[in-house]
């Protein structure tokens, strides 16, 4: 057989390989899937730039039975604070920022004991906001809402230990703002999302209607209810 022959058959031999081998691999993960029906979501799995499988599972809407798919949009609620701390990452590269300089730096007003750190760390000592809900309830936006942050007291020194705080994160996405001139969602968009090719992700409010979104649920005692 001439040497181009054989590389070519080769070539067919290891397509074909990769082809059972990923048609394998499919089976297995939608096997697995179908034995654990309580899971509803979308999986996609993949390996050097090539995507192995993607399906989903369960519904997207139970009430009305509308299936997950991989096209499915999905709440990911406090999951956004990995997007919020890297475009504080971001702007710290920049030099637009220091994660280790004061609070007080970028909103004035708070103890010089808190830095950025602090914040992307829950190790602030500020209290989460869900205590003073009552007082920030009816503010429309994070700088009204920062101004109240500043009359609460700390619940300890910052950097004393952890206490998970949605507080803080909410005061990076003000400073994201004010450093950058741009909404919140605008600068995920510009920055992130969009050099990402991350088409079918962004921000939500609660007013907005988004196709293909999910609806939200948990479990208790082993019923589904809603979020």
């Amino acid at each position: 057989m001439e040497p181009i022959k054989q590389w070519l058959l080769l070539g067919l031999l290891l397509i074909a390989s990769n082809i059972t081998l990923h048609a394998a691999y499919a089976q297995k993960i939608d096997t697995y899937m179908q034995d654990n029906a309580t899971f509803s979501g979308a999986i996609l799995v993949a390996q050097d730039n090539t995507i192995l499988f993607k399906k989903g599972y369960g519904y997207a809407n139970y009430e009305f039975a509308v299936s997950n798919d991989e096209n499915t949009r999905f709440p990911i609620a406090s999951n956004t604070k990995s997007f919020t701390a890297v475009a504080i990452m971001m702007l710290h590269e920049k030099n637009v920022l220091n994660v280790h300089k004061p609070l007080c730096t970028y909103i004035p007003g708070f103890p010089d004991t808190i830095t950025i750190h602090h914040l992307l760390t829950h190790t602030s000592g500020i209290p989460n906001y869900y205590q003073h809900w009552t007082s920030i309830s009816n503010c429309t936006q994070l700088e009204e809402i920062a101004n109240m942050i500043k009359t609460w007291d700390l619940e300890f020194k910052p950097g004393s230990r952890f206490t998970y705080s949605n507080t803080g994160y909410l005061l990076l996405a003000y400073i994201i703002e004010k450093l950058s001139g741009l909404p919140f969602e605008s600068f995920l968009a510009e920055h992130i999302f969009e050099p990402l090719q991350m088409h079918d992700t962004g921000s939500i409010r609660n007013n907005h209607v988004i196709t293909k979104k999910a609806s939200g649920y948990h479990m208790q005692e082993s019923e589904r209810h809603t979020a």
